[in-house]
């Protein structure tokens, strides 16, 4: 008897321990799946306003797309009390661990963000391979664009994160890469820049529907942090030469001008492959960073002069389109440094370098490193080889006399 009886208090046992596993899951239908946040600066000191972009599985019995999404801000004095109030305001419960982005307002940026990505850090649904973006003006307005493809933009941004491989045009940035960075004492935080493009705008062009003035969405650019406040925002050269020297460029289409000022043309050419070394070196006496790029190109378009060329010209010509393309790689590295020395601070990792590999130097210098920075020698050489110049050494000629 007491046999039995111990058998059957430890099967309840189970049960209720299995029991209250499940109360506190959720069904799928009844989850908001929560894929972009936008943080912007409260109406008040110290608060903060919350956007949510949220898509969720519709009814059966609903019809057409089977996703319903929707947007919705709140403010509050925290991060949590603004959340709170989201999750009190909507039927569906959401879920922030399908969180793609983190796009954070250009003026709560200029104030500081380390408040704001606590929260985000400690909360468990979070996840630190999660997007970081910066807006330019409010995060909420961004969220809030109504693109031309119904596409929500939290999603179309993680297309344009997505797809940068092949365009290298900004860096991609994590929040656990950002928190990396933030705790070395030398290199300077960034984040991508995200903008609304109206007709127009960037020399782009499309037309409207419905009547409604149509949008885009683009990354382009980064912003550059001291300590947690956005402190300036680079141009599309400056950050491109900032992706050929973090080594970050894999793919990536060139275009430049070659020829004299009367007699000049458009060449283009496809990256499909790149490598970035650095070395130590010293230049009079002081150390020093060498940068040396190795670039594989195929030329995509000779805009040339319409002419028959031998293979021996042609052969040429396509030496002297590759030192076109070094000397546009070196103009974008250039800028980077440059920008680096004007605002004092390494976003390039500079200091990170040298403290790897000379730890001496760099502990007699790291307590002036903004004031030395400048002063540090750091050059770049490049070297691309074109691997194909195409299907033909002839641009689409006419004979002599019929048109040309």
């Amino acid at each position: 008897m007491i046999r039995r009886m111990t058998c059957l208090l430890l099967s309840l046992l189970i049960l209720v321990l299995a029991l209250s596993g499940c109360w506190g899951k959720r069904e799928v239908e009844s989850l908001g799946f929560v894929f972009g946040i936008g943080i912007d600066k409260g109406s008040k000191p110290g608060s903060y306003l919350i956007t949510f972009q949220i898509g969720s599985p519709k009814e059966a019995d609903e019809g057409g797309n089977n996703i319903q999404d929707y947007t919705i801000s709140a403010e509050g004095s925290s991060m949590r009390e603004a959340t709170d109030k989201i999750y009190n305001t909507i039927i569906k419960h959401p879920f922030v661990g399908t969180t793609k982005v983190v796009i954070i307002g250009e003026e709560l940026a200029r104030e500081g963000i380390n408040s704001v990505l606590d929260y985000i850090q400690r909360y468990y649904q979070f996840r630190r391979s999660t997007y970081l973006v910066l807006a330019e003006g409010s995060a909420k307005d961004l969220l809030n664009i109504k693109l031309r493809t119904g596409k929500l933009v939290s999603l179309s941004l993680l297309d344009d994160i997505e797809k940068n491989d092949w365009l290298a045009n900004f860096p991609r940035v994590r929040l656990g890469h950002y928190l990396t960075e933030l705790g070395n004492e030398s290199t300077a935080p960034v984040i991508p820049l995200a903008h609304e493009i109206a007709p127009g705008k960037e020399n782009i062009q499309y037309e409207s529907q419905d009547g409604e003035e149509p949008q885009e969405v683009h990354i382009s650019g980064m912003g550059v942090f001291a300590g947690d406040k956005l402190y300036a925002v680079l141009g599309d050269e400056e950050t491109r030469g900032f992706m050929w020297l973090q080594g970050e460029v894999k793919y990536r289409v060139l275009s430049t001008k070659i020829g004299n000022e009367q007699d000049n043309f458009w060449i283009s050419a496809r990256v499909i492959k790149a490598k970035t070394n650095w070395k130590l070196q010293n230049n009079e006496g002081k150390p020093g960073i060498h940068y040396k790029i190795g670039i594989t190109t195929d030329l995509d378009e000779l805009s040339a002069e319409q002419q028959q060329r031998s293979p021996e010209e042609y052969l040429q010509f396509v030496k002297n389109s590759s030192t076109a393309f070094n000397a546009l790689v070196k103009a974008e590295c250039d800028a980077a440094l440059q920008k680096s020395y004007e605002l004092g601070l390494d976003f390039l990792g500079i200091g990170r370098k040298l403290e790897q590999r000379n730890s001496r130097y760099w502990k007699q210098i790291k307590d002036q490193w903004q004031q030395v920075m400048p002063g540090v020698p750091v050059t770049v050489s490049i070297d691309n080889k074109v691997e194909s110049g195409g299907s033909s050494f002839n641009p689409p000629t006419n004979p002599v006399g019929s048109g040309q």
